[in-house]
């Protein structure tokens, strides 16, 4: 009998961790994902504090992705409803720029596309590296720093139909490196924003329509993934529960997002994210 109700006590250990678990990470996902101080890198890291399978942890991640690419696509179902039907005949001249947004969208996907596959196959190695995670956030806050130098030079600023094909690939280049955990995706494609001449709220407002694209690619993915089989997710409700705190977490996330960068400098998130990645690599060294 005793062993019986220590089994049961273990059994009951395990469902709240995974609930504990997969809570904070719906939590972190949905406010990491609009914030320049990457989403993977901080699953990631409490990933290792909870001592989960970095495996069945990117699966999660991938997971965690698709409320808040609900979230991007409700928040900017504005910006998405013009950008479809600037490309109805009647619409051709009088929607030009939202056309332009378009063609830049893609140009940026096609290049971020092959990158994310070359880096795909090594992500759970990444993941679980302390040192390259550490690394990876110092290169995150270089990059915003970096930006708000090239931001405080700029004399004119341009809008996002203001872009050139060159330059929204140099976005999508940039975008590419992010599938490395500890590379913000925003962070650095707000920071390619800036450096191709826009502002911090046109970068921004790119950057996030930018996410809907990469994350519909990687869901598709997944959900052929998830049909096999092959998909390591918690329990329905469990799975269910997260879906939903990270879809709402993200869409307050990008709503003060978008508020906060047309008066605040990106250097804090660089402040914080280079701190972060001092701390893993002496972590990684002398624990």
């Amino acid at each position: 009998m005793l062993t019986s109700m220590l089994a049961s006590t273990q059994a009951a250990t395990l469902v709240i961790g995974d609930w504990v678990y997969a809570v904070v990470m719906a939590l972190v996902q949905g406010l990491t994902e609009f914030i320049p101080v990457s989403s993977s890198g901080q699953l990631s890291i409490l990933n290792m504090l909870f001592g989960g399978e970095p495996a069945g942890a990117v699966d999660f991640y991938f997971f965690l992705h698709i409320p808040t690419l609900i979230a991007a696509i409700v928040y900017f179902r504005n910006d998405i409803k013009d950008i479809i039907i600037s490309w109805l005949p009647a619409n051709r001249e009088s929607m030009s720029a939202q056309r332009r947004i378009t063609v830049f969208l893609i140009i940026a996907m096609l290049v971020t596309g092959p990158m994310g596959l070359v880096f795909s196959s090594r992500l759970d190695a990444y993941a679980a590296n302390m040192f390259i995670l550490g690394s990876m956030f110092i290169v995150t806050a270089l990059m915003l720093v970096s930006s708000e130098y090239a931001l405080q030079k700029m004399k004119q600023h341009r809008s996002m139909d203001k872009l050139t094909p060159a330059r929204a690939a140099g976005i999508g280049f940039i975008q590419g490196l992010a599938v490395i955990p500890g590379i913000s995706r925003s962070g650095s494609t707000i920071a390619a924003g800036l450096w191709m001449g826009m502002s911090r709220e046109q970068a921004t407002r790119f950057s996030f329509l930018l996410t809907i694209p990469v994350i519909v690619a990687g869901s598709l993915r997944d959900t052929v993934r998830w049909v096999q089989g092959d998909l390591v997710l918690p329990s329905f409700w469990i799975s269910a529960i997260a879906f939903v705190i990270a879809g709402i977490v993200g869409y307050l996330t990008i709503a003060w997002m978008i508020r906060l960068v047309q008066r605040t400098s990106l250097n804090f998130f660089a402040i914080y994210a280079a701190l972060l990645g001092v701390i893993l690599i002496f972590l990684h060294f002398y624990l």
